[in-house]
């Protein structure tokens, strides 16, 4: 019976000390799991950083277009309005051009015409100038006669 309780006593240890082999790989592997998911919850955690991340720059960009877009028609609006005014100035130049051209045309009866007033008044100066000679002949000639007299 001793030798039974001895035998049992020693399949026991044996037995034992497998449980705590099993029972240290076990803790190991526990522990590796251990370490492996709270890698994987780092990993994700920096993964869902950086969706919310990319999250905010799909929303900061989503924002840029739309500003663009909304610079871009106003571009285009003042595009149109300038394309307005560019077409109002050049019937405004068409205008002025005709204006300047009859204005031109103008000055130049003018200039012919005080040319002409000049060339008349000098005729007249010359007329008048002849009348007077002619008519100081006329005063002067009698008195002349009458001083020699004298």
């Amino acid at each position: 019976m001793i030798e039974g309780l001895e035998r049992r006593v020693k399949e026991l240890g044996s037995a034992q000390t497998a449980a705590e082999r099993e029972a240290k790989r076990a803790v190991e592997a526990a522990q590796k799991q251990l370490e492996a998911a709270r890698a994987e919850i780092v990993a994700l955690r920096k993964a869902k950083a950086s969706a919310a991340e990319a999250g905010a720059t799909v929303k900061k960009v989503e924002q840029r277009i739309s500003a663009l877009e909304t610079k871009e028609d106003a571009l285009r609006k003042r595009e149109g309005e300038v394309e307005a005014l560019v077409s109002s100035l050049d019937g405004r130049n068409k205008g002025l051009a005709a204006r300047e051209r009859s204005l031109t045309a103008l000055q130049e009866k003018l200039d012919m015409q005080d040319h002409e007033l000049g060339a008349a008044r000098r005729e007249i100066e010359d007329a008048q100038t002849k009348l007077g000679r002619r008519t100081s002949r006329r005063i002067w000639s009698p008195l002349a006669r009458t001083s020699r007299r004298c």
